[in-house]
């Protein structure tokens, strides 16, 4: 859902070669320079969770090229205006929805894993560069109900049903970019249909990808916290306006927490021998 508290700047980079043409995503080899031959993967792995990775790069394989219809919320131009907004949050109780066909995963340079077992106040939104490896990593808010009790700073509780103000959980796309109450925003579509353990995602939400101000380094530094949002993982203005043309359209986000079923569910809609 989309509101207010989230993430900064601070970005750690780390920098591998390039991936070689035509191999998995989980079997594919670092191309050139100093760590050519090695795994892409285990190179990931060393800055981000290896069972998020593993499952994010298995997830891709499974899926990639595969087409699906998805049900969305309405986002973008509220007529009558020349703003862009959200209108389920114009007091209407019948939001618009849209079914659209996706394409998974039509953007193939970069991959996203969400790493909510780690603190809002450590950089947890990896950015994965498919091509050269590099791995940038955000800081970016969870949703105010799925702080834990005796600590806000990490998640605990989480839902994937609209108006929650909680963070779900598991594999998401990224869609078109608008500008709506948030400045530059990300559309983003839940992909997996119910299974066992697992709770679904592919419901219509409006969780999407946007900046708030209370995820700036400065308001770190005077709050001595990172803001909450309501669901959404927003980060600062400066990185979203960095990112926002290069996570669009249809990017894999994983919104990842240990307490996830390691089989994750299976992607919902796909058209008929799509995979």
């Amino acid at each position: 859902m989309v509101k207010r508290l989230a993430p900064s700047l601070t970005a750690f980079v780390f920098t591998l070669m390039t991936v070689s043409a035509g191999a998995s995503l989980s079997d594919a080899k670092i191309a050139v320079g100093p760590l050519h031959g090695q795994s892409l993967k285990s190179v990931v792995s060393r800055s981000v969770s290896p069972r998020a990775v593993d499952e994010a790069f298995a997830f891709y394989d499974r899926y990639e090229g595969a087409r699906r219809a998805a049900v969305m919320y309405t986002l973008g131009r509220l007529p009558g205006t020349k703003a862009l907004g959200y209108l389920c949050f114009q007091g209407r109780p019948d939001c618009e929805t849209k079914v659209v066909s996706q394409t998974l995963f039509e953007n193939k340079s970069y991959l996203v894993i969400f790493d909510l077992n780690e603190s809002s106040m450590k950089p947890r939104l990896h950015i994965v560069h498919i091509q050269t490896g590099e791995v940038t990593s955000l800081f970016a808010a969870h949703g105010k109900e799925s702080g834990c009790a005796q600590d806000l700073t990490h998640a605990c509780r989480f839902i994937s049903d609209r108006d929650s103000e909680a963070s779900p959980l598991g594999f998401f796309l990224t869609g078109d970019l608008f500008f709506g109450e948030r400045g530059w925003t990300i559309e983003m579509s839940g992909l997996q249909a119910a299974a066992p353990g697992v709770s679904r995602n592919d419901v219509p939400t409006t969780i999407v990808i946007h900046a708030a101000d209370y995820a700036t380094p400065e308001f770190r530094r005077k709050r001595g916290f990172m803001g909450r949002s309501y669901g959404c993982p927003a980060m600062s203005p400066n990185d979203v306006d960095t990112w926002k043309d290069r996570l669009k359209g249809g990017a894999l986000f994983y919104f990842f927490h240990n307490s996830l079923p390691k089989k994750f569910a299976p992607v919902s809609a796909l058209e008929k021998d799509s995979v």
